[in-house]
């Protein structure tokens, strides 16, 4: 039954068919989740795009067949494989654009202040989460999206974000008010930019190496990158990831320590009147 599978060039052509196949289904998968996302959640466009991928093969299954006798079919396999690559290269460098970013901000920003007002609970401020905080950091288009989201619905909430970075600049371009906050339980690259999770190391989840790395952060204003290089930092107000199985025991861990030594705990709404004030 795989007696075909004894030929050595099968086996190679079935092999790369393999992780073709599996890599156009994942590309597929990708592509309508991005048209589903960069079209504002609208199932026509998911259809549309659905149906571009399977039309060609419908019309055209007829008469693959004798295209395919007619001409040499090295090359037009290779020509197939170039376009399935040039395709999947444009979906990789789509990008959500600022208009769409401010939108969509200024959308979710405003329905969790509504939220809060429903519960008498004022909102303070906004920060950017996971992957639209990194972006947002080097992305100066998408920086000043967000920030034009946030002045336009409540020029006094607070943005939260790491200093020196593109969102920072935007911020204090704008007027807002800056809330600069350091990791306690995160690794740091030379660039004062976060190590990727990727990395070996890039999360701490030692209590003690927390607290010394907030400690220092607070005090002098620099952190200990992960290749050794003393960073300068700004920190206002200190993060440690929900997500981190010790965190719990990491923010209790902080929390003393930054109180034997003498530093004084304030909220950021507090903090910020200082600053307006001052």
């Amino acid at each position: 039954m795989f007696s075909s599978l004894q030929v050595r060039n099968y086996r190679l052509f079935f092999t790369g068919q393999l992780i073709s196949n599996v890599g156009t289904w994942m590309q597929r998968i990708a592509q309508d989740w991005l048209v589903f996302t960069l079209s504002g959640n609208n199932p026509i466009a998911l259809g549309i795009a659905v149906a571009l991928q399977f039309t060609p093969t419908l019309l055209l299954s007829l008469w693959a067949g004798v295209i395919a006798d007619r001409v040499d079919k090295r090359r037009l396999l290779i020509i197939i494989q170039i376009i399935s690559c040039a395709q999947a290269v444009l979906i990789g460098v789509l990008d959500v654009t600022g208009v769409e970013a401010e939108t969509d901000v200024l959308y979710q920003v405003a329905a969790l202040d509504g939220f809060c007002r429903r519960h008498g609970v004022t909102m303070q401020h906004v920060k950017p989460h996971g992957a639209l905080y990194n972006h947002a950091n080097r992305s100066p288009e998408l920086a000043r999206a967000i920030v034009a989201a946030i002045a336009s619905h409540d020029p006094g909430l607070l943005l939260v974000c790491q200093h020196g970075t593109e969102l920072a600049r935007a911020g204090e371009a704008a007027g807002l008010t800056m809330a600069y906050e350091g990791f306690a339980d995160r690794a740091y690259n030379r660039d004062g930019s976060l190590v990727s999770r990727a990395i070996p190391g890039s999360v701490h989840h030692d209590p003690r190496r927390a607290t010394e790395q907030a400690l220092r952060m607070v005090t002098d204003g620099t952190v200990v990158a992960l290749d050794g290089t003393v960073v300068d930092v700004r920190v206002d107000t200190l993060c440690v990831h929900g997500d981190n199985p010790e965190a719990v025991e990491l923010v209790r861990a902080v929390r003393e320590g930054l109180v034997a030594a003498g530093v004084a705990l304030r909220s950021l709404s507090a903090s910020a009147a200082d600053d307006r004030a001052g």
